[in-house]
C-alpha cells in the first residue's frame, strides 16, 4: 500500500530460521490528548506472531491494540484506526513479532501510518535531546551507544528498552 502522503511509514517483519524476530517502532513523545488518532494497514500472512500497539507513559506501558496473527484465506491488507486517551504525555511503540517456528513465506507488515492532527508533539526543549555518539556508532534512545551493525538484529542491544529501535 502506497500513497502520496510523504510522511507516512512502515515495518515489515521477515522470519529468520531459529529466532525470534521482533521489531519495535517508536512514534514521537505527544502532549497528552484525547483526540490523537493513528492509521494505518497491516498486513497478516504468517502463521505465528502477533502486532502490538502499546502507548508508554512516564510510568507505564499499556497495550491498546493486539492482532494475532491468522493468515487469511485471500492475501490482503487490513486498515485500523487507534484513537489514543491520556491526560500525561505519552508516546505510541508498535511492536511486531515473529515466532521461531514461522515459515520462510511467513510475513508480517504495516503500511501508510500516520497520525491525527491531535496528535501534537511535545516541544523540543522538553524532550531530551539525543546522545552524541561517534559516527561509527547508532544512539541508544538511553544515551548509549552501539555498533551500528548491532541495529536491528532483533538481539536486545539497546539497555531499558530492550532492543535497538527506530524512531518512526
Amino acid at each position: 500500500m502506497t500513497t502520496t502522503n510523504t510522511s507516512a511509514h512502515f515495518l515489515s517483519l521477515l522470519p529468520v530460521r531459529g529466532n525470534t524476530p521482533t521489531a519495535d517502532l517508536n512514534s514521537p513523545i505527544f502532549q497528552p490528548s484525547q483526540t490523537c488518532q493513528m492509521s494505518f494497514y497491516y498486513y497478516v500472512g504468517a502463521k505465528h506472531g502477533k502486532l502490538q500497539v502499546l502507548i508508554q507513559t512516564v510510568d507505564q506501558s499499556t497495550e491498546v491494540w493486539r492482532n494475532s496473527t491468522q493468515p487469511q484465506k485471500h492475501e490482503t491488507w487490513l486498515q485500523t484506526v487507534i484513537t489514543f486517551f491520556s491526560n500525561h504525555s505519552f508516546q505510541v511503540l508498535i511492536r511486531g513479532q515473529l515466532s521461531a517456528d514461522s515459515e520462510a513465506s511467513g510475513v508480517l507488515a504495516i503500511d501508510d501510518l500516520s497520525f491525527s492532527p491531535g496528535c501534537v508533539t511535545l516541544p523540543e526543549s522538553s524532550v531530551s535531546p539525543p546522545p552524541i555518539c561517534p559516527p561509527s556508532l547508532f544512539a541508544c534512545g538511553t544515551g548509549e551507544c552501539i555498533e551500528e551493525d548491532k541495529v536491528c538484529d532483533f538481539t536486545p542491544n539497546c539497555p531499558r528498552r530492550g532492543r535497538s529501535q527506530l524512531p518512526l
